[in-house]
């Protein structure tokens, strides 16, 4: 066990962290190109688990969190490529007083199921590095670059879930699926 209070428990079992709250419970895999079908799997066990001892029969959310990162050679590299991305006009430089380009994007859709928050930003090497070093997400990472766009991406249900009718297995490997398409589309823009 990591942690341990009133509200909360989280615990570490191999490369997965685990944490168990009075309203949600979270399964965290620190590791680069990891295999969604298996994280899946291997995070089903916990979940069934925490809804059969909980006695919870409805999910007011059910949610996939995804980070990627793509990196780059040139130290300007990403943010040139964040502020190639037109979403509007021209005209937005100068919004709000700057005179800068945006640095990151953040974007939400929502229908009347479904939700995904998604967050891109680009950063310098030396912080992807000091980041890196915080979650243990450096193993994927090319030696030689010095800067880096990451991909924030939840996604997430907004209408109740039948806790019977959930299989953490198919929910994370389709959506993570979802995910992936939904930011290579992003960038064809």
């Amino acid at each position: 066990m990591t942690q341990a209070s009133p509200a909360q428990t989280t615990f570490t079992a191999g490369k997965y962290h685990y944490t168990v709250e009075q309203s949600a419970s979270r399964v965290f895999l620190p590791e680069a190109r990891h295999d969604p079908k298996k994280f899946g799997e291997d995070s089903s066990y916990f979940f069934e688990t925490v809804l059969k001892q909980m006695e919870i029969r409805v999910l007011k959310r059910v949610g996939l969190r995804q980070l990627y990162f793509m990196t780059f050679p040139g130290p300007d590299d990403a943010s040139n490529l964040v502020k190639e991305i037109k979403l509007q006009s021209d005209s937005l430089d100068g919004l709000f007083g700057f005179s800068t380009s945006c640095q990151e994007i953040a974007l939400r859709w929502e229908s009347k199921d479904l939700g995904t928050l998604f967050h891109l930003a680009s950063i310098p090497g030396t912080l992807v590095l000091s980041m890196a070093d915080i979650t243990q997400i450096e193993e994927g990472f090319e030696d030689k670059y010095k800067s880096a766009i990451a991909f924030d991406v939840d996604y997430y249900t907004l209408a109740p879930v039948l806790s019977t009718q959930w299989d953490p297995r198919e929910w994370i490997t389709q959506h993570s699926h979802i995910i992936k398409k939904g930011i290579r589309k992003f960038l064809r823009q």
